[in-house]
Parts: structure tokens; sequence; C-alpha cells
């Protein structure tokens, strides 16, 4: 939409690379998800300090809860740097305006801009079932239950757990009550892992007919889910882990879909995907006793906390049951609360609300003495023209195994040039008429 809709070129462009992104584009605007921590903190003062506009677009715009809404509203952040912030929804704007951490005037409420792939016509590039399935080796024709996990913290209940406190600090999430201990969070989540996998395991124990996706969540490391499966499949249960694709694909492969006060439990009712939440207890964030978003989903949804409730659950919706009238009815409250609207017109409007603010043109400066040297110049050219991100070092033997996974067990996210350029050029041929009929 900027590029086609409104004339304005765009890149993507890794944490790795800011400083030299800032030095070798100059751009009118710099966008973030946020503006918690040092580094993206500095990255907002110094694009500030260049004369750019600093802009807020979250990647999560659903806080789960009160302490989490203030925290990403900016609640312990400098946010003075900050020309325009996107919220997801009208909840969310009045509640930054009540605790006055952004004047009115720099607030737009955007909604949901990565769910426009649920509506025409970005839903084109969703693969089908029938794909989907054989590419992971799966019978389209027999049911599929799919779980997305979310323990995102279990990893450093056993290694890691000073990059955790120290994350934490620089970050100010332990300012949060339920975040106030770290390690005592991270043991939890790992607690609360090994109970779920075990429900699970009792799931494909007692319906070995059905087929299993497992969807970690990016931030998880991979190892024990690796290990989950391989166990499953002694036993001759059909369980395959999905790590790389994206979340809309599984749940437009999926029949039923598990998660934990998990957004995909949502994205799910926007492809009338049934959604069970297994909630075992309570802890830390992940406490429904917290009022906010999450806990309010779980009325839409079905709420299990043992595996004889998620068997029945799940059972019922295989029998091709239905949602309920009352939860389609809590599902479209859910959405105007938090979610705006989901019309598959939300990167239309972020676009051409950047656009207005980047019409009149700013002359750039340079980058501040300091932030970045000759050699990360170089280093971010070079890369750059080979297709690479240009953080990575130039040598090249020294990249490891090609795994893709980094030292906290998570799978490497980082996008190539080639992965955004394909990207774009699917988007732009599915919005082509839309972009035509606007401008």
């Amino acid at each position: 939409w900027l590029e086609d809709g409104f004339g304005c070129r765009s890149e993507l462009i890794h944490y790795g690379e800011w400083p030299q992104a800032l030095d070798e584009y100059r751009a009118q605007a710099v966008v973030l998800p946020h503006v918690n921590g040092s580094r993206n903190q500095k990255i907002a003062r110094v694009a500030r300090e260049m004369g750019m506009r600093v802009v807020v677009i979250q990647t999560e715009g659903r806080p789960n809860n009160v302490e989490t809404m203030a925290y990403t509203s900016g609640m312990f952040a400098d946010t003075t740097n900050v020309d325009l912030w996107f919220t997801w929804s009208d909840t969310v704007r009045d509640y930054m305006i009540e605790q006055r951490l952004m004047e009115p005037s720099k607030l737009v409420v955007g909604g949901a801009h990565r769910f426009d792939v649920y509506r025409p016509d970005l839903n084109r590039l969703l693969a089908s079932r029938g794909d989907f399935a054989r590419k992971h080796g799966l019978d389209p024709d027999r049911p599929i239950v799919s779980w997305a996990t979310n323990f995102t913290h279990a990893k450093f209940n056993v290694a890691n757990q000073a990059f955790l406190l120290e994350d934490w600090r620089d970050l100010g999430v332990d300012k949060l009550e339920s975040l106030s201990d770290p390690l005592e969070f991270a043991r939890l989540d790992w607690v609360a892992r090994e109970r779920s996998l075990e429900v699970m395991r009792e799931l494909m124990r007692r319906r070995g007919d059905v087929q299993y996706i497992l969807k970690p969540h990016p931030a998880e490391e991979l190892d024990r889910y690796r290990e989950f499966v391989d166990e499953c499949r002694l036993t001759g249960v059909s369980a395959t882990l999905v790590a790389r694709e994206y979340i809309w694909d599984v749940l437009n492969a999926a029949d039923v879909h598990i998660h934990r006060l998990c957004t995909t439990g949502v994205e799910a009712w926007l492809l009338g995907v049934p959604s069970i939440e297994l909630h075992l207890f309570d802890y830390g964030v992940w406490s429904v006793d917290l009022p906010g978003a999450a806990a309010e989903a779980m009325e839409g949804n079905d709420v299990v906390v043992d595996s004889a409730g998620l068997i029945a659950v799940a059972d019922s919706y295989l029998r091709d049951d239905s949602v309920t009238e009352v939860q389609l009815a809590a599902r479209e409250r859910y959405i105007r609360k938090w979610l705006h609207k989901v019309d598959g017109r939300r990167c239309y409007e972020h676009a051409r609300v950047l656009a207005e603010l980047v019409r009149d043109r700013r002359p750039i400066g340079e980058v501040s003495h300091g932030v970045i040297n000759r050699r990360a110049r170089i280093r971010s050219r070079v890369n750059r023209s080979l297709g690479r991100p240009g953080h990575e070092s130039l040598r090249f033997w020294r990249r490891g195994t090609g795994s893709g996974v980094d030292r906290l067990g998570q799978l490497d996210k980082t996008i190539a040039k080639s992965d955004a350029e394909a990207w774009t050029r699917l988007a732009r041929e599915a919005l082509r008429e839309q972009v035509e009929a606007t401008v």
C-alpha cells in the first residue's frame, strides 16, 4: 500500500543493522514495534535527532491484561520522541489518553493490520488445506488438530538465566507485579509446558486416528517439542512439528485449534475454526484473575482444564458440532472492543496515515557521531548487495550449521531481502484491484 497506493518507498530492516539503515536511507520516518528498552529508546532518540518522524506500529496490539497494557503502552518508557502511535483498538487508545502516555493527536486507532490476511484480498495468499497437508506429510481427508504453544520462558528454567534477568531489567518487564520474579516465572512456565504436554499426550493416545500439528511460538526453544513429537510417533500417532510456517496457514488446515490465552485463538475465529483454551493453572501474566483481553476472549472459546475436558470438547467439534450463538455474540463484542474491526483494510489505513505524516518532506541530517563506524557501513552494504541481512558477519565460515536455531534454542527469524521481495510480489498481486480502485 505504501509503495503502490501512496508512492512511498519502504524497507524492512533487522534490528542488528539499525545504525547502518538510518545512515544509509535517511528516511522520512522510522517505524518501531515498541519503545521499551535501551535499544529501541536509542533508535527513537537518534532518528528524532536526525529529523525523522518516529512511529510505533505494534506487532501485538492486544495486551493480555491490565498489567501488560501498561507496559506495552509505554508506561515505563520515554515516549516523547514518538510522533505517531497506532493502536489496535479504541480501548487501548482511551487507556493511553487516560494515563497521559501520549497526546491524543498522536494516537491513531488502526486496528490489527496483520489480520488483513484473513479477509479479501490478502486471504488469497493462505495455503490451502490440501497443499499444506501434503507439504507436511498429512492426509487432508483425515481430521487435523492444531496446538499453538506459548511457553516462551520455559527455556530459562535451566539455562541462560543471566540473560533473562538482564533482558527484563533493560526492557522494564520486571516492573510488573506479575513478572517481578523472572526466574520463578520461568520455572512455572516450564511446569505449565510439561503438564500441557502430558495432557496433549493423553489426547493423542485416546484419539490416535486424528492428526496433530504442534506450532510453537517463535520465541520458544524447539528441542523439547522435537522430543515430544518423536515420542508420539513411536506410538503410531501422526504428530508434526511445524516451526517455520505462518499461523494462518496452520489454522487454515485445522479442524480444531488448541491454545492458551493466545491471539491464535482469536485468529481461529476469523477462519471459523473451533477454538479451545487449554488452561491448566494460573501464574504470573497467565492468570485469568487479571482482567483484560486474554481473559475476556475465553467467553468466545471452550475452556478446558484437564485431559478429560479436552477430549470431550475436541470430540464434539470433530463430530461437526457448532460454536454456540452465545459464543458467536461474545466474539463480535470482543472484536469491536479489542481489534476495532477486521475488514481487510487495516494495512491500507496504516499506510494512508503514514503517507500523510511524511507528505511534507523534511531535510534529514547525519547519524550521530559514534553510532556507526566505517567497518559497519562496509559490512552492511556488502551484505545487502548479496541479499543478506546487513548486520551479519562477512566471515561466512563462522555462520554455524545453518539450522536457523539461535543460542537460546529459538528458531532464527532473520528475514532476507529475497523473502521480503517475494511476499511483496504476492501481496501486490493480491491487492492489485483494491489499489487500482483506491488510487
